[in-house]
């Protein structure tokens, strides 16, 4: 199967939401029918940092790069200057288990290391196994726990 990491297109909102809904019921996801919403997909749509992974054609994840810097504050950052913050790492329901979701990252760092980012952020939710076992495999550094938008989550970095 051929994969394209490319970015989201305004007209790909509403799937791109059903596609968090799909993702939401895995096992120790945090999201739930409010989060992530309507307002958050076009949030990043604006920013330009919604990307989307293509499987055979369809839609199959999709990975935020965020202009936020809501993690910029926590004090386990290796690297500081030059890097970015991921959030919203999904796939769809139907492809899970199938190693996209490292296709997708790799892919996209493969991109953001062309661009001069030097390391990537993320948080992983506590009870999250597999999104901590994907960042992981992919030689992500886990850091302190910090509860933040209700939940507990692992700090996680890996340098490009």
């Amino acid at each position: 199967m051929c994969e394209l990491l490319r970015k989201a297109r305004k007209d790909e909102a509403e799937e791109i939401l059903r596609l968090y809904r799909s993702a939401a019921s895995a096992e120790g996801c945090t999201w739930d029918d409010n989060y992530p919403s309507a307002e958050t997909v076009e949030a990043d749509l604006t920013a330009g940092g919604l990307y989307v992974l293509e499987a055979g054609g369809t839609l199959a994840g999709c990975v935020s790069v965020c202009s936020e810097r809501e993690l910029d504050g926590l004090d386990c950052w290796q690297v500081r200057e030059e890097h970015c913050e991921i959030a919203r790492v999904a796939i769809h329901g139907t492809f899970q288990g199938r190693g996209l979701s490292v296709k997708m990252l790799l892919l996209l760092f493969r991109e953001l290391s062309a661009s001069g980012v030097r390391s990537v952020h993320i948080l992983a939710a506590e009870q999250n196994l597999t999104a901590q076992r994907t960042y992981k495999s992919l030689g992500f550094s886990f850091y302190g726990k910090y509860r933040m938008f209700g939940h507990c989550f692992t700090a996680a970095e890996k340098i490009l």
